[in-house]
Parts: C-alpha cells; structure tokens; sequence
C-alpha cells in the first residue's frame, strides 16, 4: 500500500532510518516462547496462531522489554499495523483478529504493554507519560522490522486509545494514521474534586506510592478493577495480564496522570492531524463522545466512525468479519496499493 502524496510525514529522513537501526542492531533481544496449553509445542502455537516471530522490544535501561508478536505480511506494505491492547488485558485475546487483519495483507506487530502479559516491569507503570513513551519505542521497532520509511497505523482499544492520541499529538511524524476501538475520554470513576487534589498532592510528595496503599483511595484501584472487567464481557480467553495485580500496582502518579489526561482528552484529539477512524458501541454515551469528537475537531474530513451493537469488543470474534472489513475499507481509501 502506498501513502496518498499530500501527506508529507510519511517520508522519514534517512538520518533518521540509520540512527533507528543503529540503536537497535545494539540491542540483544531474544526469542521468549509462549505459554503452552494442553501440551501444544511452540510449534503448534506458532501454527494455529499464524505469527512469523516473537521479539522482546526494549523499552528503559531497566531492563523491560516489550513482548512482540509479528504477523508478517506475505507482500512489502507500507504502512504496517501496531495493534495495543486495553489496560489490564494483555495481547491474548487479540491474536486472532491479529491474523485476520495478516490475513487480507497488514503487517502486524500485536503488543503486550508494560507490566501485562508478559512484559514485566519491576516498577510497574510509574506514570501516563512513560506509556506515551514506551510507544515510541515500539513504532520505532516496528519501523527497524520492516525496514519502512513509513510510520505505522496504530490500532488501539480503550485506554491505549487515548494513550495513541497523546502518541499522535507528541510525535506525529511517527503515526500514519489512528484507528481508536472504544477510546476512553473520560476518567472512569466520578472523583470529587478534594480527592483530585489529595491524589496530586500525595504523587508529588511520592511518584512511585501505590494508590492501593492509602487507606481513604484503594477505592479507586477496586473501582477501577471492576471497571476494566466490566468491558471484558463473556470473552473466555485467559488473561495473563493479572487485571488485580495491575490495578493494585498503579501508582499514585499514574491515576494522577490519568485523570489530566482524560481531563485534557478533547482537546489533544484536536491537537493530531492524522486520519482517524473510531470504532464503537451503539450506545447513547460512545455515540456522543464520537459525535463529539468528530464536531471539535479542526479538520472533519479527516474523521470517520463506525458503530456496531451495544456488545461490541475489539476483541470478540462475533465482531471480527465486520471489523476487518471496516479497517480494508478505510484504509484502501486513505492508501493505494
């Protein structure tokens, strides 16, 4: 697929190509084999999930490295697909809509996010903005891998959703172009405006203290809990993402993040230039903060949504036809092959 002309930051500088390359040849990664099931070999997995490769994406000088899947496309495209999961999930229920989208010629690489799955962090998610970071890592891995001077589409759902709209605002030399499932732009939990200000006020005196360690605010980290397995629906795929175990291990800092960046949501999304398609549950509240988006915004034509059924999930294979069908669709028109 080839990017329309006019827009110019899909070409990178070859500077720009040979310090990313540079960088990575210096890294070591090795290959970290899945969890088997059933007593299936790596080779079985392989083959039912239809991957080319496992990488580890370094992250930090800490050591975390970013669990990779890559579906490699059977013909060079441009640009290829980086596909985020939602907080507290992890790439596993993802998989198969992974290999559907390889399936009608996206390069994708499907991604576990610090400290789910099987990317661990031994400080956790310190705060919002070293998510925006570590996805600047992974587009510039993506990049390495496919040897592409275009920057990737990225894929992402619910909370990655809004972690790509402060991505594409921050670097928007690195994103071709957004595909938001369900984007979270608003924070979750109704949080009065003293608590707003204990939460600040407490992450400054304390980046790294534990929400779930104060008392008056572990409220938050169980609302929050039951809020992110609210959105899980009947999906039966086992989860290693540890829901609980993330959600007690968010720092102070980080709900603090999260709220300015819900709080600031609207306006970043104003801020991005890059074409967006929102995929969403017909419901009365998702319908309105796509309506809403879509009205705010400076440059409509840029914009399209999609709905489908109060049950929507990214990751239901009930939705997969549809949904690969919506990603073609728009992509073939935005890019020419």
């Amino acid at each position: 697929m080839e990017k329309k002309d006019q827009n110019p930051r899909m070409d990178s500088s070859l500077g720009e190509r040979i310090n990313i390359r540079r960088y990575f040849d210096d890294v070591e990664t090795s290959y970290n084999t899945d969890k088997t099931q059933g007593g299936d070999t790596d080779n079985d997995i392989q083959q039912k999930e239809g991957f080319s490769s496992i990488y580890l994406c370094p992250l930090d000088h800490n050591g975390t490295n970013s669990y990779i899947k890559e579906w490699k496309a059977k013909a060079d495209s441009a640009p290829s697909l980086v596909l985020l999961h939602d907080l507290g999930r992890s790439m596993n229920p993802y998989k198969k809509l992974a290999k559907a989208l390889n399936e009608v010629g996206f390069h994708v690489f499907c991604v576990d996010l610090r400290a789910h799955g099987y990317t661990t962090s031994s400080t956790g998610i310190s705060s919002f903005t070293q998510l925006v970071n570590d996805l600047l890592q992974i587009v510039a891995w993506s990049r390495y891998k496919t040897d592409s001077r275009h920057p990737p589409i990225i894929l992402a759902d619910g909370f990655s959703a809004l972690i790509s709209i402060y991505f594409a605002k921050l670097h928007p030399s690195y994103c071709s172009s957004l595909i938001l499932s369900n984007p979270v732009m608003e924070f979750p939990i109704r949080t009065s405006r003293t608590i707003k200000v204990i939460i600040k006020l407490l992450s400054k005196c304390s980046s790294s203290l534990l929400c779930s360690k104060v008392f008056f605010l572990k409220k938050i980290s169980l609302k929050l809990a039951n809020y992110i397995k609210s959105g899980l629906g009947n999906d039966s795929e086992i989860e290693y993402a540890g829901i609980d175990q993330v959600c007690s291990s968010l720092s102070l800092k980080f709900i603090d993040d999260l709220i300015e960046a819900t709080y600031g949501s609207f306006e970043a999304f104003q801020g991005i230039r890059e074409d967006t398609l929102i995929l969403n549950p017909k419901n009365e509240r998702m319908s309105e903060i796509s309506l809403f988006m879509l009205e705010e915004h400076l440059d409509k034509t840029k914009i399209r949504t999609k709905e489908f059924d109060s049950n929507y999930l990214l990751s239901s294979e009930q939705y997969m036809q549809d949904i690969v069908e919506s990603i073609k669709d728009w992509t073939d028109k935005l890019y020419k092959k």
